[in-house]
């Protein structure tokens, strides 16, 4: 048994996946595998997995094209290691992780640890003047341990930060993942595969390793489906849906819109419907849930999306519930067109002109907190995709 196994779900994106599996092939620590978990795909992901391939990978297909949860599901069941880790196929990890990993593990004996990931704007994201840009936030470089029901409390609040495991930024433990099939049959639960695994991983320890430190990269493109869903309901978010054959998705929630916080609003809820005996004394967030839909909502309208049955059906609903409950909510997203206009211009400035980034320290807490700790554009920093962009990010960004 490997100490480490590196899952690598896809679908249709050989033209990402090679950068993923090759990030994953240059680690400077050797105990592990890969397990790339092809969902069905219809382009060249064999032929790139055997052009790229070495002894440490393995290659398997589905029959048929699954939904997300259950090719993840099929994809964890083929990994052999110790430690397990999801790299989205859109993703890119740094050579370091993997040591990074063990030293810890070592010296911590942890069972769940997860890290910082910066941002890259693959050269398909929506916006031509964010691509090839890498959006590095704020980080100490220190490793602590965290407690896991607070950051369950955040999960279920709406307000988890970068901390939270979500196997596509954490290395779990077998013995965790068997647990959790011990209780509910299977370890990711639909629709949302990675904020299911964050809970139900969150529910068997009573704390875990958080690294402070910017070990990979998370991919943002046209293809990514959590950042379409997230800016405009793109094509891939729509397939994503569609691969549930009919299943009716929205299916605990009051509204059914399809934004971020209703989706994991959704997987939430069926995750406390599967292990009730672990989540009974823990609830969402209501309020904090209608105003994020309503938030998301409108950033979609704004992207251009055709939002006029999803307002009223929001607004339909709100105007069920208490009184005081309403007031909280409208006061909340009062404004937010407003706000959304100035994050707007403020990214765009620090995008497209980083020097700005150097002034974040004059400007009022509000402003303030939108501002990364550094964006890297690649004509200025000699890359030209996410895999340059990740070996560079180790050897030049977080050393200095």
């Amino acid at each position: 048994m490997p100490l480490f196994s590196i899952v690598i779900p896809t679908r249709n994106r050989a033209h990402l996946l090679q950068y993923a599996l090759q990030s994953a092939l240059n680690q400077t620590f050797d105990d592990y595998d890969v397990v790339v978990s092809d969902n069905y795909s219809s382009d060249e992901t064999a032929e790139t997995v055997h052009r790229l391939a070495d002894k440490k990978v393995r290659y398997l297909c589905t029959n048929e094209a699954l939904p997300m949860p259950e090719s993840w599901e099929f994809a964890l069941n083929h990994a052999d290691g110790e430690y397990v880790f999801f790299l989205c196929d859109d993703d890119a990890i740094c050579p370091r992780l993997l040591e990074t990993i063990a030293g810890i593990i070592a010296e911590r004996r942890s069972t769940l640890l997860s890290w910082k990931r910066a941002i890259y704007c693959h050269s398909t994201w929506f916006k031509p003047e964010y691509r090839n840009r890498v959006i590095i936030p704020s980080y100490t470089g220190k490793t602590f341990n965290i407690n896991s029901g607070t950051t369950l409390t955040n999960l279920f609040s709406f307000r988890a930060g970068p901390e939270l495991p979500v196997m596509a930024n954490s290395f779990c433990h077998r013995d965790i993942i068997t647990q959790v099939k011990a209780r509910m049959t299977r370890f990711f639960v639909a629709p949302c595969p990675d904020r299911s695994a964050a809970a139900v991983m969150l529910s068997e320890v009573n704390n875990y390793t958080y690294i402070d430190d910017i070990l990979m990269l998370g991919g943002v493109g046209k293809e990514s489906i959590g950042a379409a869903q997230a800016y405009n309901r793109g094509k891939s978010s729509v397939r994503f849906t569609e691969e549930f054959h009919g299943e009716k998705i929205l299916s605990h929630v009051p509204l059914k819109a399809p934004v971020v916080a209703n989706f994991d609003a959704e997987t939430l809820l069926r995750v406390k419907k599967l292990m009730p005996e672990r989540f009974s004394s823990i609830d969402l967030d209501w309020s904090r849930y209608f105003i994020l839909c309503y938030k998301q909502i409108l950033f979609h309208q704004k992207t251009g999306v055709d939002v006029s049955k999803d307002s009223k059906e929001f607004f339909d609903v709100l105007s069920k519930q208490p009184l005081a409950f309403q007031t909280k909510v409208r006061f909340a997203t009062m404004g937010y067109k407003q706000k959304l206009a100035l994050k707007d211009i403020v990214r765009r400035i620090i995008y497209n002109f980083p020097m700005f980034i150097g002034l974040n320290y004059f400007l009022p807490y509000p402003l303030r907190k939108m501002m990364p700790a550094a964006v890297i554009r690649g004509e200025d920093a000699g890359f030209s995709n996410i895999l340059e962009c990740v070996r560079k990010l180790d050897l030049y960004i977080i050393r200095n």
